[in-house]
């Protein structure tokens, strides 16, 4: 680690919990209800087989950014071996902790926008909104320029997040607005209050208060944000970081991305010497 004392260990080895850790306190709020929205079911299978399918190589291993409860690296790590990991909030953590079965994930407590484990990775990845959670488009830079730097040469950092584009059109012309979706497959109905707003950069911020209904009627609520962040905008900050814009999907099983999806699945390819070699004019 850039910190000698962020070691990685398995969460049930006596992870070290770091009081400096920066922490939004998305977890503290969002871990009770987290796994009845964003379910450990065959949508994670897909996504882990969809990782799986484009890692360039498992050799050199995996790290996931964000990685909550485990939801992604727990069926990555049953396909490909050993996933790192790392999270800022404790109650994440203590949760993957809760449906680890063996699996070789090692769990890390940290923040990804100020430190990475010391060595280089075959793969990294950011999945559900991680790197649109990051507060700042300067935070986000630095965290790119980090997962470049945590990359082999022809490694890759897979992104997944959501598309602005849909954010406005559920809104509608309504802003703030509230929004209602039944999840008939979690037996509960998540009411979503939001609101968007701009800097003087122009940057957009897409504020929710989320309120999960139990089929009982018992409530559960947090509030989240999202830095909007258009592919194209994901596609700058990956170049200044020196990587290659490569695989652009919708979903995990490769539809085409279009304006109309409601994320955008994106990879960038860390060059080898020799293409960056070849690339350099003479």
């Amino acid at each position: 680690m850039t910190d000698a004392s962020m070691t990685a260990t398995h969460p049930g080895a006596g992870m070290l919990i770091r009081e400096d850790v920066e922490d939004t306190g998305y977890g503290r709020e969002f871990a009770p209800f987290y796994d009845r929205i964003f379910q450990h079911d065959e949508s994670a299978e897909v996504t882990a087989e969809g990782l799986a399918r484009i890692h360039p190589d498992i050799s050199r291993g995996t790290l996931e950014l964000g990685v909550g409860t485990g939801r992604i690296a727990l069926p990555l790590a049953r396909r490909i071996g050993p996933v790192d990991a790392i999270d800022s909030s404790v109650e994440m953590l203590s949760a993957l902790e809760g449906h680890r079965k063996g699996e070789p994930v090692h769990a890390m407590h940290g923040n990804f926008v100020h430190e990475l484990p010391d060595r280089r990775y075959g793969m990294v990845f950011a999945v559900c909104q991680t790197m649109s959670m990051v507060r700042s488009r300067a935070e986000q830079r630095r965290a790119m320029h980090r997962v470049a730097q945590a990359l082999v040469p022809g490694g890759i950092f897979v992104v997944e997040t959501g598309n602005p584009l849909q954010v406005h059109t559920l809104m509608g012309d309504r802003n703030p607005a509230v929004t209602t979706v039944p999840l008939e497959a979690q037996g509960g109905w998540l009411t979503t209050y939001s609101h968007v707003t701009e800097s003087e950069a122009g940057d957009q911020t897409w504020r929710c208060r989320q309120v999960w209904i139990e089929s009982d009627g018992t409530l559960h609520t947090g509030i989240e944000q999202s830095l909007l962040t258009p592919v194209e905008v994901m596609d700058r900050m990956a170049a200044e970081a020196g990587l290659v814009p490569e695989l652009l999907f919708a979903t995990w099983t490769g539809t085409p991305y279009g304006d109309e999806a409601p994320l955008y699945i994106r990879s960038y390819r860390r060059p080898t010497e020799s293409a960056s070699r070849e690339g350099t004019p003479r």
